[in-house]
């Protein structure tokens, strides 16, 4: 069984493709059925605003990638230029650097081991992984933890938010701005939690109320109402920070080309959505700065000296791991079929007891009862293999002959 990673990231795909490649928890769930009903025994999808990855177990990686051209109606050539197929060890090495962070935007981030885990429970609730990735992904979690622990990866303080109040803080002097921040999810809360010390009076705006305000409440914000009351508050903040699920833009070009003209101080626009939230135009609108999440990208790589050090730490213990992780995935095959053995004799045993004990009832002599459940359950056991080691002895298979004579030990 092959373990293989179809995926496209940061590096690979720009935002414009990878929006056209970012799957609703339906359309995720849709692949996974599919894929497993023609070619797969085993996926689970990764989806985030910097990639997007199916770890699969099969056989077949470029029909996965041609399945996935179908679906998204994205051509296959364009794919397979920025798509990267990681097969074997490299698949788990793949994995594992994915879940510690080291192939992240943002190199150590903890988020996304939160939403590996989530993409695992969305799997398992589908029933999508079978039985190796089934066994597979809790183990590189394991490793995933000790390698965090050992190496302190995630200790220094960069972030995709932190990120977003450096850049603030390069824009404007921030005591005494004003900030609105679209959106209430785990995004929206760490930039909440970082502009929320900085003297800023913060503006929280989604479209959930009970949620905004439940978010809103930890950092001291202010709930906007509604949405469509956003437009009024353009008019007076001077960052505006977007990370909403959404297919289409919410701030166009024009809503910005009107809130500006009745004010003549800058703005700041930082998109962190995927699809993104905010029409790219509003850049050619004057005395207005717009950032998405490849612009992110850039600004992040300035400040990730300390954490190369601890990245080199985590990559050399990653390494030891590797081949003990991938050689435990490998013997998931063996632990399977011993599993599914013991599964196939201890339901000989059920009925065989269950009819044993009805004759036991009628009457019958125990003794002659348990002597006849013997005699079946042994022929029971042994007919499959004495079936197959004569036709081994026909086909003058003599390596499967040595081989059976090894395993029964005769």
């Amino acid at each position: 069984m092959l373990l293989f990673v179809i995926g496209f990231n940061h590096d690979s795909a720009n935002i414009s493709l990878r929006e056209r490649l970012a799957l609703s928890d339906c359309s995720q769930r849709q692949i996974s059925v599919e894929l497993l009903a023609n070619m797969l025994t085993g996926v689970m999808i990764l989806s985030t605003c910097n990639r997007l990855e199916l770890i699969c177990t099969g056989k077949y990686p470029q029909q996965v990638l041609a399945y996935l051209s179908q679906y998204t109606a994205v051509p296959l050539q364009q794919l397979q230029q920025h798509s990267y197929i990681k097969e074997s060890q490299e698949a788990y090495r793949h994995i594992v650097r994915v879940a510690a962070g080291l192939d992240s935007m943002v190199l150590g981030e903890t988020q996304i081991f939160g939403q590996m885990k989530k993409a695992y429970d969305a799997a398992k609730q589908g029933s999508s992984l079978g039985k190796d990735l089934t066994q597979l992904i809790p183990y590189i979690f394991s490793q995933t933890k000790d390698i965090r622990s050992k190496t302190g990866i995630s200790d220094s303080p960069i972030s995709l938010a932190y990120a977003v109040l450096g850049l603030a803080k390069s824009v404007f002097s921030l005591p005494g701005k004003k900030i609105l921040v679209i959106g209430a999810g785990e995004i929206a809360d760490k930039v909440l939690a970082h502009f929320s010390n900085q003297n800023v009076t913060v503006y929280l705006a989604n479209r959930g109320h009970e949620r905004a305000v439940a978010v809103a409440s930890k950092y001291n914000a202010i709930v906007v109402p509604r949405l469509a009351d956003i437009e009024l508050y353009l008019a007076t903040v001077d960052v505006v920070i977007t990370a909403v699920s959404t297919s289409t833009p919410i701030l166009s070009k024009s809503l910005v080309s009107k809130v500006k003209a009745t004010r003549n101080s800058q703005m700041l626009f930082v998109d962190l959505g995927l699809p993104r939230n905010i029409e790219p135009e509003i850049r050619d609108v004057a005395g207005v700065y717009l950032y998405d999440l490849d612009n992110m990208q850039l600004i992040i790589k300035q400040g990730l000296q300390e954490r190369s050090i601890s990245a080199e730490h985590a990559e050399k213990l990653l390494e030891e791991k590797i081949v003990n992780g991938y050689r435990h995935f490998e013997s998931l095959a063996g632990i399977n079929i011993v599993r599914d053995f013991r599964g196939q004799v201890s339901s000989m045993r059920e009925q065989i007891l269950a009819s044993s004990l009805a004759e036991i009832e009628s009457g019958k002599d125990g003794a002659e009862v348990l002597a006849k459940a013997l005699h079946q359950l042994t022929n029971k056991i042994l007919h499959s293999p004495t079936v197959q080691l004569r036709r081994a002895v026909l086909a003058k298979r003599g390596d499967l002959v040595a081989l059976t004579k090894d395993f029964f030990n005769l």
